[in-house]
């Protein structure tokens, strides 16, 4: 039942993004499409992984992926430098 409501969530906030002028609204709405990323794929990986991985191995590889995403959404959203 949580992922089916955070599925929703994520796909209402991606509609809300395309939808936000550019501003500070727009890259809450960006970081909230991250954490919910990130929310999906720890439930996803915790309902496939805990029968058959040990729970250390589970959270390391949700680990992983919460960096992984962290790390898109900090090169997504960097500005580029203007050199003067």
């Amino acid at each position: 039942m949580a992922s089916m409501l955070v599925l929703v969530l994520f796909f209402r906030c991606m509609g809300a993004v395309a939808r936000a002028p550019a501003g500070p609204r727009r890259q809450w709405l960006r970081a909230a499409v991250v954490a919910l990323c990130v929310a999906l794929t720890g439930l996803v990986q915790l309902q496939i992984y805990s029968p058959a991985v040990p729970l250390s191995v589970a959270l390391a590889i949700w680990a992983v992926s919460v960096t992984c995403f962290s790390a898109v959404f900090l090169v997504a959203s960097a500005r580029p430098q203007v050199a003067r």
